[in-house]
């Protein structure tokens, strides 16, 4: 997997997370300049990648200090991998809102996450968007 084997060629790892939630471990620097919801990205530089049953931690460097983060998944809002055309939104509102730009990936990169939408996509049935929190364990 990714803790083992890193991630694969092309491929980038959008992780986007509430930084106020209970057992988010985060440095108070981060904690202030992401209030609400921070983005990162799992490309090339990050360490120590361990997923859990219930959370992941990773270290990652910001203004060339490595500072390792703790993300309950519970905390997690987004995730994408572009280059597998591959996203998920969690929460109440499952709806990307357009006018936002995601900020705080630890590449300072700007990342857009909705699709291109082609008359192809309106036409096709098959796929649907649907909101996981009914699945979540409390």
């Amino acid at each position: 997997g990714v803790s083992s084997q890193g991630v694969p060629a092309g491929h980038h790892l959008y992780i986007s997370f509430r930084t106020q939630a209970d057992g988010v471990q985060i440095s108070e620097n981060l904690r202030t300049q992401f209030p609400d919801e921070m983005t990162i990205v799992l490309e090339n530089q990050f360490w120590d990648l361990k997923v859990d049953d219930d959370q992941f931690r990773v270290t990652l460097n910001f203004n060339k200090v490595p500072q390792e983060l703790v993300v309950p998944l519970s905390a997690i809002s987004r995730f994408a991998d572009q280059h597998a055309n591959f996203r998920l939104q969690f929460g109440r509102n499952a709806s990307i809102d357009r006018s936002q730009e995601m900020m705080g990936s630890a590449t300072s990169d700007r990342v857009d996450l909705d699709p291109q939408v082609t008359e192809q996509d309106r036409n096709n049935s098959g796929r649907k968007v649907i909101a996981l929190d009914a699945f979540r364990k409390n």
